[in-house]
């Protein structure tokens, strides 16, 4: 009868070795797993964060064409989408200009050296947009909103952030960029509508 419950405690030995085994070999698995579920999770969120940010300056952008501070009103909107929604480290740059039509990109250069447009900084500890460019600008006065295909501007809202991940599992920062372009609200015929 010893002899029987000698071989039971051997097999029991036997499978919790295995057990160890398989579990030091499945363990790393799983908390990478964890892990690139949780960060690419963040990252999805920051992205969507920039997209909405983005879409809601245009929005406001566009319904505001001749408007003297049209552009302070555009820079609040993508603010206001990215306060408390992402670290203040994540933001960086944010571009209001003249769209082409056809390509969505600026009329006149790309977003780093484009004149028609404004260029602001992302200021972490206010949470706010500082003008980065003096020189480029696209004045209100300068815009046209008429109603046609034509006479009419499209304005284009390109906002820059940038995610850094968390674990450095998953490898270098990531820049992500989203653009929004939105044709200008014509105007009533009763105001001038271009400049």
């Amino acid at each position: 009868m010893s002899h029987g419950l000698g071989a039971v405690r051997r097999r029991c030995r036997s499978s919790r070795g295995a057990a160890a085994v398989e579990a030091a070999l499945i363990v790393p698995l799983l908390v990478v797993l964890f892990f690139g579920v949780l960060e690419f999770g963040l990252l999805f969120r920051n992205s969507h964060t920039i997209n909405n940010a983005s879409r809601s300056g245009a929005r406001v952008g566009s319904a505001l064409p001749r408007a003297t501070d049209y552009q302070d009103a555009v820079a609040e909107a993508v603010a206001a989408s990215i306060r408390g929604n992402l670290p203040s480290g994540s933001v960086e740059r944010l571009v209001i200009y003249k769209a082409d039509a056809t390509t969505g990109e600026p009329v006149d250069g790309t977003f780093t050296s484009c004149s028609t447009c404004w260029k602001y900084d992302w200021d972490g500890p206010t949470e706010t947009w500082v003008l980065a460019d003096l020189v480029a600008q696209w004045p209100a006065a300068d815009q046209s909103a008429c109603g046609s295909l034509a006479d009419t501007d499209y304005l284009g809202v390109y906002v820059e952030g940038r995610y850094s991940w968390a674990t450095g599992l998953f490898g270098a920062d990531k820049t992500l960029t989203e653009k929004t372009v939105m044709r200008l609200e014509p105007l009533p015929s009763t105001t001038v509508c271009a400049p």
